[in-house]
């Protein structure tokens, strides 16, 4: 497992301590982290680089420590994610009769609960930027495609 996202917050924090910080600091910072969101496809990793991302945001002032280029290229890498997001949890929807659910409903279900883990740390991230971004309906939007709920209560039946 990479630890990357979970050290650069604390990096950013000593940098910033030490008054090191500066736009081609900043820069180094989120543009890495923004082609990893763009390129992720494992849900649990890309929650990891949103809470990276927010963490690291947080620490440097929020909004105004990203160059518009960085906003930009964050703002599509969310976009492309939440279509992919959108895209993946429309076909498990559409596959629960078929044989295919019978075999890979705990797999299915797990895959459901690491993208809302994405899609929890990607709003926290959208709120420090505009607590009113528009894409933030898109999250919502995006939570409502799951498995209906009975399917979801028998993976968890055994842990009662």
């Amino acid at each position: 497992m990479t630890l990357w996202p979970s050290l650069i917050p604390a990096l950013v924090s000593n940098a910033k301590r030490t008054d090191m910080v500066n736009a081609d600091f900043s820069s180094a910072v989120f543009t890495p982290i923004t082609e990893g969101i763009n390129l992720e496809m494992d849900a649990g990793f890309l929650a990891s680089l949103y809470k990276c991302f927010a963490d690291s945001l947080r620490t440097l002032g929020g909004r105004a420590a990203l160059s518009d280029s960085n906003y930009a290229s964050f703002v599509t890498a969310t976009q492309h994610q939440l279509h992919s997001l959108a895209t993946k949890r429309q076909s498990r929807a559409e596959r629960i009769n078929g044989r295919e659910w019978q075999e890979e409903q705990e797999d299915m279900l797990l895959m459901e609960e690491l993208e809302g883990f994405a899609l929890d740390e990607m709003q926290k991230a959208l709120e420090l930027l505009d607590p009113s971004h528009s894409l933030l309906v898109a999250i919502r939007t995006i939570r409502e495609i799951h498995l209906p709920q009975g399917y979801q209560s028998e993976l968890h039946a055994d842990d009662a």
